[in-house]
């Protein structure tokens, strides 16, 4: 793989933009099957420096645009995953 990223460097921005990519005039929608229910799963238990992790991440993708709030009532937990470096 990094191989291919350096041979095709000129193809990927130095700087990850912010903000969700413009609308390409592609209409779509996902059609649920009647009757279905959503997935709804109670959050994993979090210590206090876990849900701070998580609020700070949430918070950051949210001021990028990267992400925006949602009145779906389907929900999904939240899963945190230690980086090599522990971090």
């Amino acid at each position: 793989v990094q191989k291919l990223l350096k041979e095709f460097d000129d193809l990927f921005p130095q700087e990850v933009p912010s903000g969700l990519s413009p609308l390409r005039g592609i209409d779509h929608q996902i059609d649920l099957i009647p009757g279905a229910s959503l997935p709804n799963r109670f959050a994993y238990r979090t210590n206090p420096q876990e849900t701070k992790e998580i609020e700070s991440q949430v918070d950051d993708l949210l001021k990028k645009g990267w992400v925006q709030k949602s009145l779906s009532r389907c929900a999904v937990p939240v899963l945190l995953v230690p980086k090599k470096d522990g971090k």
